[in-house]
């Protein structure tokens, strides 16, 4: 199991805890996201406004973070954003991790020569 692979699992089964005694599931993809296998949007966290951060891997693999509000019920309510040095090759980009209430996300990306690093983006 690849790096991406274990992080959606991980997702998924975090998602799964905090919505397992929720009343309302909603589902989405974020707009960009794959249709392959490997592919698609995850959800990884979720602040007290609502905002929920994640990450999908794109038709070619490339991995890229979204922020999205008011449910994630529209395409333009979908902000995507790269690291700076982040790669753009197959198993490669920015991997969201974790926003709290000030909208500060603690993120990991992937450069181009597959060496993992973190990084705080603020509002």
């Amino acid at each position: 199991m690849n790096r991406l692979q274990l992080c959606k699992v991980v997702g998924v089964v975090f998602l799964a805890c905090g919505l397992a005694s929720a009343q309302h599931i909603t589902t989405f993809e974020a707009p960009g996201a794959g249709t392959s296998s490997g592919q698609g949007s995850s959800g990884i966290s979720i602040n007290l406004e609502g905002r929920v951060l994640g990450f999908f891997a794109d038709s070619n693999n490339v991995v890229h973070t979204f922020l999205c509000g008011a449910g994630c019920t529209s395409p333009r309510t979908f902000t995507t954003f790269e690291a700076p040095d982040a790669g753009t090759g197959a198993n490669q980009g920015t991997l969201a991790s974790s926003i709290n209430l000030e909208g500060e996300i603690s993120e990991n990306y992937i450069d181009a020569s597959g060496v993992n690093h973190g990084f705080l983006r603020t509002p």
